[in-house]
């Protein structure tokens, strides 16, 4: 079996961004974020959807767009490593 992704686009206007996901409420502050379809049978939930994929200070996530609320703009200490790396 092959499990392939197709090619990641960046969305820059997630960078800085505090974003949650509305089905566990959780919030995420992404420093990165790539938007891709992904394919894999093993993770039905998110197999066939279209995701965001978000990077972290520590870690990563992979969550549904349509899952996905913009709630305001990231911590200060975010925001500083964003500028700091060249992403804002």
């Amino acid at each position: 079996m092959t499990l392939k992704k197709n090619k990641p686009v960046e969305v820059p206007e997630m960078i800085g961004k505090k974003v949650k996901d509305i089905t566990t409420g959780k919030t995420y502050e992404p420093i990165g974020c790539y938007q891709y379809i992904y394919n894999n049978p093993n993770y039905p939930d998110l197999d066939g959807k279209e995701i965001y994929h978000f990077g972290l200070m520590l870690g990563a996530s992979q969550i549904p767009i349509e899952n996905i609320e913009v709630i305001g703009e990231a911590s200060d200490e975010v925001i500083d490593h964003c500028k700091k790396i060249g992403k804002l």
